[in-house]
Parts: structure tokens; C-alpha cells; sequence
């Protein structure tokens, strides 16, 4: 026998070491964990990187909350991730879009490695920087409140895919947990949106509104959306703003919500790039333009929600492997931070390798059968 295999751990003696590892931190830290928020925070809470400044947020109104997004006990049995099966190339008739807020570009290395096994057809775009190589697709994003643009674009360029998937940096998309019946001809957003009139003052308190990328903003890229008749598109923008009034009850809103995690379906790709041209023209921010532009183009009942967790904007990224463990029914979280100052994102990458890539090892490793 090997003289090496008796001293090599198995996955499961490393998640137990992992695991040892939080609870010794936490015992000897002093830290405790009396959060007792819901799942998905509201949309004011916009989560940045704590390595750069920060501005404040408004509060908004319990009325506005977003609700849990977790999907029935029943619909999604725990631990079925790992008996998954081969995912290797699971997802190669996807474009996963990884986008940068700011031009974090170190982490990208790590980030192949989480994703690529399973979405071989793997994208980041972000802001322009003398760090970014010529593979990454560099956009003019504002600190990532106009992200969305960055999506469009890979459309443009990569045309054809079955879908295409938008996720932050700091999201970590739990692929492995996804249900096989999971319906790729759907939009799929990650909240439930709340809404303001777009012919008037802000109807709530969400702070984004009152930005200078919000409602006013909103209300022009609608006004230019009611002048399109695009025929190679087939969008027209009376028919589309109609599917908006519908999905207010009468009423022409624009939608707000987080937008850290979305998907597109093929179908509605090159009208999505289209709408989002229009949209980043006016300036209108991230989680205003998506939800809205997915409104232009679907009812409400038609729009699927991706179950997942926004948690609080905590410093100290313990929380996040405090909520991960018990939690197989979310599909992702925000954020995981690999950039926060001091020990944070050490920490955070050491425990990523430990667990997240002997995971995706394990059920990679493999060669897919042939249906």
C-alpha cells in the first residue's frame, strides 16, 4: 500500500476539519451570530465591497421587504446535492457572465476554477483598468450600477447560447444544488420587486429612486422604449409598454429589486441586449433597468424566481459559512467577499478551496452520460 494514502484526508474528514475550524474562530473570537434577518434584505441594502468607500443607504419601509425566496421543504430534499450526478459541461449550452463591480481582477483564477468545470463557456466583463486582460470584456459600469450593460454586450458578441446567466463576483452560485427540471425558456430573477409609478414622485422610501440613476432616469428610457418599432428585433414599444401596464394592474411602474443573480433565456436575448442599450443610454440603475426590462417583455406569472439568500452587509465573512452549511435549498449567496481588508478574504479563499473545490471536484471528475 501507498505510504501516502494513510496520511491523505478524505473530502469528508476535510469538511469536518473546515467546519472545526469556523467553530474554534468563532469560540475564540468573541463573535456571535444574533441576526435574526429574512431571507433577501431589501433592495436599499446594496452590498459593496468594504475596501472602497461606502455611502449610506436608506432604510426602507417594512411594507417593502423582500420576502423569503426559499422554495418549499418538500420541492428541494437536503443533501440531494450530493448525490448529484456528473456535471462536467452540465451547463455548456450556457454563457455565464461574471461581472466586476470593480477591477478585482486576482480573484478570477479562483472563480475558473468554481465555475468553469460545469460552465466551460465562461465570461467576465467589468470596468476598464490597466489590470484587465485583453479575454476580459471591459464596460463602462460605474461601480457596477449600470452592470447590466456588460450582459447585453456578451449577447452581442456571443450570440446563439440556450441562455445566458448573470451573477456579481461576490455571488456564489450553488450549481450543484439546481433541480435537473429547472425550465431554461423562463426569465429567473433573484427578489421580489417593489414598485413606484414611473409618471411620478417615488411611491416609497428605497433610496434609489431619488438617485441620479433612478426614477427620472427610468421614466426617459420608457419614453424612448414607447418610440421603438424595431422589425429584425420584432420589438414594438407600444406592445411592450402594454405588457408593463398589465404587469402594474393598469399602471405604468418601473420595477425595483436586487439583481445580483439573473437569468435569460434564449429567446428574449436579443431583445434584452436591445431594451438594455436603451436603458444604459438613460442611465438607469442595475436594479431598476433589469426588473423593468424583464417586465417590458414577460407577465409577471411568467418570471421564476431563483431561490437564494442576500444576507446583511456583515464585515466578517464567518456569517456566510454560518449560513452555508445547513443550507442546501439556496441556489446562491451574496456576497462572498475574496477582497475585504484583513484577515476576511483570507479566510474566506482558504475555506473556498476546502470546501467549495473539493465539491466541484468530486462531482466533475466524471464523464457525462449520453442521453
Amino acid at each position: 500500500m501507498d505510504p501516502m494514502k494513510k496520511t491523505t484526508p478524505n473530502r469528508y474528514q476535510l469538511y469536518v476539519a473546515c467546519i472545526f475550524a469556523v467553530v474554534i474562530l468563532i469560540l475564540y473570537s468573541g463573535f456571535t451570530f444574533t441576526r435574526t434577518t429574512p431571507v433577501n434584505v431589501p433592495p436599499s441594502n446594496r452590498v459593496r465591497n468594504t475596501a472602497l468607500p461606502r455611502s449610506t443607504t436608506v432604510s426602507v419601509p417594512s411594507s417593502n421587504r423582500i420576502e423569503d425566496t426559499v422554495l418549499p421543504n418538500n420541492s428541494h430534499q437536503p443533501n440531494k446535492e450530493d448525490s448529484k450526478s456528473c456535471l462536467k459541461d452540465a451547463f455548456k449550452d450556457i454563457l455565464l457572465v461574471v461581472v466586476f463591480n470593480y477591477p478585482f481582477y486576482d480573484s478570477i483564477p479562483h472563480l475558473v476554477a468554481l465555475y468553469k468545470p460545469a460552465f466551460p463557456n465562461l465570461l467576465f466583463c467589468g470596468p476598464p483598468d490597466k489590470t484587465a486582460s485583453p479575454d476580459i470584456l471591459t464596460v463602462d459600469i460605474i461601480q457596477g450600477f449600470l452592470g447590466y450593460e456588460c450582459l447585453s454586450r456578451a449577447i452581442r458578441q456571443h450570440p446563439g447560447y440556450r441562455g445566458y446567466f448573470y451573477i456579481s463576483d461576490d455571488v456564489i452560485l450553488k450549481y450543484w444544488s439546481f433541480p435537473d427540471n429547472i425550465d431554461w425558456g423562463k426569465f429567473w430573477d433573484s427578489y421580489i420587486p417593489i414598485t413606484s409609478p414611473a409618471n411620478g414622485p417615488p411611491s416609497n422610501a428605497w433610496s434609489w429612486w431619488n438617485s441620479q440613476y433612478g426614477l427620472s432616469n427610468c421614466r426617459r428610457a420608457l419614453e424612448d422604449v414607447a418610440k421603438m418599432n424595431l422589425k429584425e428585433e420584432k420589438l414594438n414599444g407600444e406592445q411592450l409598454l402594454n405588457t408593463l401596464v398589465k404587469n402594474g394592474n393598469g399602471t405604468r411602474l418601473c420595477f425595483g429589486g436586487r439583481s445580483d443573480v439573473l437569468y435569460v433565456p434564449q429567446k428574449h436575448a436579443t431583445a434584452f441586449s436591445t431594451l438594455s442599450e436603451t436603458f444604459y443610454k438613460q442611465k438607469v440603475f442595475l436594479e431598476i433597468a433589469v426588473p423593468t426590462i424583464h417586465r417590458l417583455l414577460e407577465p409577471n406569472e411568467n418570471i421564476r424566481r431563483l431561490p437564494g439568500y442576500y444576507m446583511p452587509d456583515v464585515s466578517d465573512g464567518r456569517f456566510f459559512w454560518y449560513l452555508y452549511f445547513p443550507h442546501n435549498e439556496y441556489y446562491f449567496m451574496h456576497p462572498f467577499k475574496l477582497h475585504r481588508q484583513g484577515i476576511d478574504s483570507k479566510f474566506n479563499l482558504v475555506m473556498m478551496k476546502f470546501i467549495f473545490m473539493d465539491k466541484i471536484k468530486a462531482l466533475t471528475n466524471c464523464t457525462p452520460t449520453v442521453s
